[in-house]
């Protein structure tokens, strides 16, 4: 029997920074671009996950993936780009089981570093040590793909298919989705206790898919969303296809005459409030302005349930008493609550909308940001810093409170 001890583990981000772990019984280094994966628990190697093809609809989101998930948020940062899916007839993608997850990371060195570290070979010489221990079937990255089956990186030629050069796809095995393969043994029993961080700084950029519309928007609102999106663990990009859908492409702050609303969000005399203002405020501020009030709304609308589906975003501003609820319940089924969103009603076009509908066309809007090429949000950009203290100002400002400058400061 090894002797019990007590390791490190450590994985990279961009420029050779690292995240470190403490865990029990196991280590991972990265020097460079390679990992060298020591484990001295007594618990035998797992074998590679096998083909398990999607059976049913539970998009429930399964604790082995989001073990996961937690794992590498911690170690590797970037943002979670989801894990359920809503289910479509004949679905294949292991989201609509909630056994897999999309990772964007903080930039491609970073991607690259951990999927090394999760094919490296352990101290024994057992290959694709961590991948095997997380129960993980498929990985695709930059136009590759690594399978259990071919346990080697190929090329990714679906057609039609994402290449996904923005984040890293990951499926699990039953076992591995539920937290039955030895990774999560070793997680629980070592305590994923955070030792020490070393600072990873901001990444310069941030790809976020291409919403309708956000191309046109300025950087420094870019940089507010995904400021605001990693303040609440969210995701910026389904944020933004949010914005898109309400201003049907336009992002724009201002009011609209046909439906009467004001804004991102498209607040009225009755919602403004909710965050905190009036519609009357809200027209009078920049979409950047108005991000805080996005921010809000988001979190008010969290009090209802979860927001881990894409389809929970999108409820957020439209029903967000729907966040979270099976696919078939019906949303509105009133002529007065229908008829202003008769494009939902659709399948079949019964006066009701259910959740379904709303996920379905949803989910229309991220395949199309899908074949476009990402937005980028420059986290650096100097003309941010100078407009996030006019935006944080003008909020301020907006909800009441006095702004002072000591004019020995200036």
């Amino acid at each position: 029997m090894k002797q019990e001890t007590k390791d490190y583990l450590v994985a990279g981000g961009a420029g050779g920074a690292a995240v470190l772990l403490l865990l029990a019984g196991w280590r991972l280094k990265r020097p460079s671009m390679d990992c060298d994966v020591q484990i001295t628990t007594d618990l035998p190697i797992d074998d590679y996950a096998p083909v398990e093809p999607v059976t049913t609809c539970d998009p429930t989101p399964k604790p082995g993936v989001v073990a996961f998930r937690d794992m590498v948020l911690t170690l590797a940062k970037g943002q979670g780009a989801g894990i359920a899916r809503s289910c479509t007839p004949g679905a294949t993608s292991k989201h609509v089981e909630g056994r897999a997850w999309d990772w964007t990371p903080p930039d491609r060195a970073a991607g690259d570093a951990l999927l090394s570290c999760l094919t490296a070979p352990d101290a024994d010489g057992n290959p694709d040590a961590l991948a095997r221990r997380a129960g993980v079937r498929v990985m695709i990255w930059q136009r590759r793909i690594w399978t259990a089956s071919s346990r080697a990186w190929v090329p990714y030629t679906k057609v039609g298919g994402d290449p996904h050069t923005t984040h890293v796809h990951f499926d699990f095995s039953w076992r591995g989705a539920n937290a039955q393969t030895t990774l999560y043994s070793i997680l629980e029993d070592g305590t994923a206790q955070a030792e020490a961080e070393l600072d990873l700084g901001p990444s310069r950029y941030v790809e976020l898919l291409a919403a309708r519309g956000l191309a046109a928007t300025p950087n420094h609102f870019r940089v507010r969303l995904v400021e605001i999106a990693r303040e609440l663990g969210m995701d910026p990009s389904m944020i933004a296809l949010v914005i898109a859908h309400e201003t049907a492409g336009r992002f724009a702050p201002g009011y609209y005459p046909s439906s009467r609303r004001v804004g991102l969000f498209q607040w009225n005399a009755s919602t403004a409030p909710v965050v905190g203002t009036t519609a009357e405020e809200l027209r009078g501020m920049t979409a950047t302005a108005q991000l805080e009030y996005v921010r809000r709304w988001m979190v008010k609308a969290r009090g209802f349930g979860a927001i881990n589906r894409p389809v929970d975003y999108r409820l957020a501003p439209f029903s967000p008493a729907a966040i979270g609820k099976p696919m078939d319940f019906v949303i509105y089924d009133t002529p007065k609550m229908v008829k202003p969103n008769a494009g939902f009603d659709v399948a079949p076009k019964d006066g009701k909308i259910t959740v379904a509908e709303v996920a379905a066309s949803f989910d229309e809007s991220i395949a199309e940001a899908k074949k476009r090429p990402p937005v980028i949000a420059d986290m650096n950009d100097t003309k941010h810093r100078v407009a996030s203290v006019a935006i944080i100002v003008g909020a301020l400002a907006a909800a009441g409170c006095s702004v002072y400058f000591d004019k020995a400061n200036k």
